[in-house]
């Protein structure tokens, strides 16, 4: 199933689990394009998945053509019927509803503002239950609640949107069907309910780590061992965004690899049978996928060891692009929609791009000596160029210091990770201080390196946007220039040209702004608007973290770079950090304040800006920018908004 046999009379070697995936993911591509009316992507995937069809069917595989049309008709079928579902259980927005649900241990933290996700949840209105078994995306103001935590309130509930411009919203795939902003005093119970095992067991290693380690490092800790950057501060993160290191915080390949590894090397000095052997390899991982909630980065992973395990153990051959692919298709069966996930997308991305071009990148570097590092160079300069196009169509800009953050970083962070994960496992049954309180300084300097290599302002370059088409036709170049598509001269050439043609005129559509001149655009689910004028400036009022992060995310998917107008509202943004890393992304010309966050960022922005580029906002006046009107209306101390032109809040 997993040999593969090259034959140079076709043009690409016949991998019948790839093929599977790549009919999948061209149905479910198809479907979205169809569901949202986009004629042109719909065309396009229709045209490939049948011609993938046909290619398979000119090689008479007809057991494989069968497998594909079955499956990629289950996966369209269920993702049809999730938004079918969807679109039935939309909710008056306008009614005050009872919920009670169950928090559980993800819990994303903001400025003063903690957002939890609610299942199980029963929707009450009137005293007639309406829904259960629902799921509540609930945004918490001031205080937080416990993991476990049965609560029950009275609010508004909002629909959250299901599609965006390159897919799915994170609620779709997240199955999160309501959304609510409360402040902690309106919740009128919290019951407590019994962690499952899996809850207990990263609260009880939580509280190891930070009773061990300091506690940005402890948060780290916890984070590269479950996935879970809950607790990981604003700084610590964006350092490992910006340096191009995000990846070690997300559990996948690498850090699978190394827990295979370690497995294998045990089990190779124990004398028990074989097929004893691959159980324990197998509940084990298994049981830490289960631990990191089932990830896609981590299911791919561990899928990928399983099957390693088996051929490595038997000392079988194998090919390792269908195994990436069964892992992908086992992904898409159970939950189609992480096909949206950028996760999903760029762990998949990483791994076929280092599969194609490591072999190539490893010849040109013939000159470095030391073997390890090669590797590692080659596979960050593959990589980042194998993921491109998902560089392109989610985030627009590229990092010029990730090459060599991974280099510099990666080496520590292997050792590290071996040894903390084993403290971590051994910790939860023996107190082991001095392994953990050695690792707090390796972790804390992993952190001041990845924030030295982050200091310089714009260490990244800007890409052309690219939509969804664009990304489809990148990832089909790309193929096309590797040896695995084993064409004539002429053919390939002639193909890439027009392939390249075709990803630029992508990219120009994609890059013009999108966003309508004169039109109030709302951030999705913030409650918070803006405005742009017939030059694209930006009134922008701000709120809490996550608010922030979708302000970030909808001005750049826009190409919004150049804000004229930046309104500060909130008490809730204000953040120097958070101020310094948007100014550094964003031209900003004019900034509007409210009094009460002034202060607190006070000192950056006289250094910023020039005192006649600031405006403190005083309640009841009127102000002029780029000719519209607006007035300032003061509610309390940390509470604010502006009203354009008609009067209207905003």
């Amino acid at each position: 199933m997993f040999k593969t046999q090259v034959n140079k009379e076709y043009l690409l070697a016949f991998r019948p689990v790839l093929f599977v995936f790549i009919s999948i993911i061209l149905a479910v591509l198809c479907t979205f394009f169809f569901l949202t009316y986009d004629i042109l992507g719909f065309s396009i995937t229709l045209f490939l998945l049948v011609l993938s069809l046909g290619y398979v069917i000119y090689r008479k595989r007809y057991f494989v053509c069968i497998f594909m049309l079955i499956l990629s008709a289950f996966c369209v079928c269920y993702f049809v019927i999730d938004y079918v579902n969807y679109t039935k259980c939309k909710i008056d927005e306008t009614q005050t509803y009872t919920i009670t649900g169950r928090a559980d241990e993800v819990c994303s933290i903001g400025a003063s503002s903690y957002t939890r996700t609610l299942h199980n949840c029963t929707i009450v209105l009137n005293d007639k239950i309406l829904y259960t078994n629902k799921t509540v995306q609930v945004v918490l103001l001031g205080n937080n609640v416990e993991c476990g935590d049965i609560i029950s309130f009275s609010a508004s509930l909002t629909n959250p949107d299901y599609f965006e411009a390159i897919g799915v919203t994170q609620y779709a795939y997240r199955n999160i069907d309501y959304t609510a902003i409360i402040n902690y005093s309106d919740i009128d119970s919290i019951q407590k309910s019994k962690l499952s095992i899996k809850e207990s067991l990263k609260d009880k290693a939580l509280d190891i780590l930070n009773s061990y380690m300091s506690p940005n490092s402890a948060n780290l800790a916890y984070a590269v061992v479950f996935g879970d950057k809950t607790y990981l501060d604003y700084d610590t993160r964006n350092a490992f965004i910006e340096s191009g290191i995000a990846h070690v915080l997300a559990v996948s390949g690498l850090h699978t690899s190394l827990i295979f590894a370690l497995l294998i090397m045990l089990l190779k000095k124990v004398r028990i049978r074989y097929g004893y052997k691959l159980t324990i390899i197998a509940l084990f991982i298994g049981f830490f996928t289960y631990l990191c909630d089932f990830a896609p980065s981590i299911v791919r992973a561990s899928i990928m060891a399983l099957i390693l395990a088996f051929t490595y153990l038997r000392s079988s051959k194998y090919d390792i692009i269908n195994i990436l692919s069964l892992a992908g298709v086992v992904i898409l069966l159970f939950q189609p929609l992480q096909l949206f996930n950028v996760g999903f997308v760029l762990s998949f991305a990483c791994m076929f791009s280092m599969i194609l071009f490591d072999p190539i990148g490893n010849k040109m570097t013939n000159f470095i000596p030391n073997s390890q590092i090669q590797s590692l160079f080659v596979s960050s300069i593959t990589t980042t160029f194998g993921t491109l196009p998902v560089m392109a169509i989610y985030f627009g800009k590229l990092s010029l210091t990730c090459v060599i953050a991974n280099v510099i970083l990666l080496p520590i962070f292997v050792y590290a990770y071996t040894f903390l994960f084993v403290a971590v496992v051994l910790s939860l049954f023996l107190p082991l201080p001095f392994l953990l309180h050695g690792l707090d300084y390796v972790l804390t300097s992993i952190t001041h390196i990845a924030s030295f290599i982050t200091l310089p302002k714009n260490d990244y370059i800007r890409i052309f946007k690219l939509d969804l088409v664009g990304e489809i036709l990148s990832f089909i170049l790309l193929f096309t220039i590797t040896k695995r598509f084993n064409a004539k001269p002429k053919l390939k050439i002639v193909l890439n040209v027009v392939l390249l043609a075709c990803v630029t005129l992508c990219a120009i559509f994609a890059s013009v702004p999108k966003a309508e001149n004169g039109k109030m655009v709302q951030v999705k689910d913030s409650g918070y608007v803006y405005y742009l004028n017939s030059d694209c400036s930006v009134f922008e009022p701000f709120a809490t973290n996550s608010i922030y992060n979708q302000t970030k995310n909808y001005l750049s998917n826009n190409n919004l770079y150049s804000i004229d107008n930046l309104f500060i509202l909130s008490y809730n943004f204000v953040n120097v950090q958070k101020m310094q890393y948007f100014t550094s992304e964003f031209n900003i010309k004019n900034v509007y304040i409210s009094p009460a966050c002034y202060d607190d960022v006070k000192e950056y922005l006289d250094s910023y800006f020039t005192s006649s580029n600031i405006c403190i906002l005083q309640d009841g006046q009127t102000y002029d920018a780029n000719e519209y009107e607006f007035l300032f209306c003061r509610i309390t101390d940390k509470s604010s908004y502006i009203a354009i032109q008609n009067g209207e809040e905003y």
